[in-house]
């Protein structure tokens, strides 16, 4: 796989995510990954940034905005917050990217959270296979 579409591969994540149905996202995560624990970080982020905004209980994103980076799986080993999976390897990952979640534009922060993500080569398919869910920059 040489071409990575990210709106082909990243933007039903964000959708499931902003729809809230986590459900969803199962499909589009390596086996490894617990798409309930992604959604858990996700939804615990963005419960604090509505307590710490004092937003209405039920803000939530409205949009999400996909980007990718260049590094190599070599040089992000040192830059994840977390040990990824041992699956999670440079014979299969595909790109290092992200999905924030922005906020309406009638509320006063830009953001709810980032997610930065690792796509792997699930047997041909391109999956999330390491995620970290941060508070934006």
């Amino acid at each position: 796989m040489t071409e990575i579409d990210l709106e082909e591969i990243l933007r039903p994540i964000g959708d499931a995510i902003l729809a809230r149905e986590p459900d969803h996202l199962r499909a589009h995560v390596a086996p490894w990954i617990s798409a309930d624990t992604l959604f858990a970080e996700v939804e615990s982020l963005i419960a604090e940034m509505v307590e710490d905004w004092a937003l209405d209980a039920d803000a939530w994103p409205s949009t999400a905005v996909l980007d990718s980076n260049p590094c190599s799986f070599e040089d992000l080993i040192d830059l994840f917050e977390r040990e990824p999976d041992p699956a999670v390897t440079s014979d299969n990952f595909l790109l290092w990217c992200s999905i924030r979640l922005q906020a309406d534009v009638d509320l006063e922060l830009d953001a709810f959270a980032d997610l930065t993500v690792v796509l792997v080569d699930d047997g041909g398919k391109p999956k999330l296979g390491y995620f970290e869910v941060r508070y934006p920059d």
